[in-house]
């Protein structure tokens, strides 16, 4: 049997109202030459049967005996794709029908690229549709060392380069793909279609109180993984600047306004910007005012770089 040029790798944790929009885009992509790995990370809600009742000899569904979270499951989808290249939807997203395409294209004109991402159309929890194209500066390496400009669901890479840069970081519970896709760039050139070439589900911002420990916790463990190229780059108190700035947004979405406010002025007194010092004004004010005023600083913010 022939091997497919692409492998589509779609791990899902009770995804079972939502996972049949990113089988279908797939299955419906018009480079039709691929295989769709479905991994189940021991559901409790049926998917694994919603996942069965789709017809298509491309489609192979494994069950994993136990949870083992989205990392470990992609690492076992990668050691059963038999794709040239390997690409990645999350099980609420979906795809244009020309994203493969695009994307092999632009391997076939670039060989050296290791990593091609695109953009997206978000889809707000209030039902808005917003473009999101890739940040200029989201093929950087170094810029990537302090932000992550690239979207998982867009992702397409050569299996070769997993066999040179390794799995994913499954001791991680957030933050393993920016890891992935920083291990990539040290090495290899990486490179976008600025389309929106991915249907983004965006969810509501609400944060439980702990889950910003979580996230500060495992984004400080990628920094520390790549703490000698930073510092060896001069990026460290950029860095620095932007993870607590970062952390001080999931602080203030908790409800955690001193801390966020703690946090956040600690990031002004490293980089002195306005998208900082806005998130500082912010931690001032009741949430019901919050947005308001952050739509109006973001204004003033894009207005003073015209």
């Amino acid at each position: 049997m022939t091997a497919p040029s692409v492998s589509v790798v779609l791990c899902t944790y009770n995804g079972a109202g939502r996972i049949l929009g990113a089988i279908s885009s797939v299955l419906a992509q018009e480079m039709a030459d691929l295989e769709l790995i479905v991994i189940d990370d021991a559901s409790s809600d049926g998917v694994f049967e919603v996942v069965g009742s789709v017809s298509d000899p491309r489609l192979k569904a494994i069950r994993l005996p136990s949870n083992e979270g989205v990392y470990q499951a992609r690492n076992h989808a990668l050691s059963l794709a038999q794709g040239a290249y390997i690409a990645f939807i999350d099980d609420d997203d979906a795809w244009a029908p020309d994203k493969l395409t695009r994307q092999l294209e632009l391997f076939a004109a670039r060989p050296d690229v290791g990593l091609v991402h695109s953009g997206a159309i978000d889809v707000m929890p209030d039902g808005r549709r917003l473009k999101r194209l890739p940040p200029k500066w989201s093929d950087d390496y170094k810029a990537n060392l302090v932000a992550d400009g690239i979207i998982t669901s867009s992702v397409i890479v050569p299996r070769s380069v997993f066999e040179s840069v390794g799995q994913f970081d499954a001791t991680m519970r957030s933050f393993a793909d920016w890891d992935m896709w920083l291990r990539i760039a040290a090495k290899y050139p990486i490179a976008a279609v600025n389309l929106p070439l991915v249907i983004a589900t965006q969810h509501e911002g609400s944060i439980q109180h702990g889950a910003a420990d979580s996230l500060a916790y495992h984004r400080g463990r990628v920094l520390a993984k790549h703490w000698q190229e930073t510092t060896r780059l001069g990026l460290a108190t950029q860095v620095l600047a932007f993870h607590h700035y970062f952390v001080a947004k999931k602080l203030l979405t908790a409800g955690r306004r001193r801390e966020a406010r703690a946090l956040s002025t600690k990031s002004f007194g490293l980089r002195r910007d306005l998208r900082t010092l806005a998130l500082v004004v912010l931690t001032f004010l009741p949430e019901s005012r919050r947005e308001q005023t952050w739509t109006t600083l973001a204004n003033v913010r894009r207005a003073l770089r015209v």
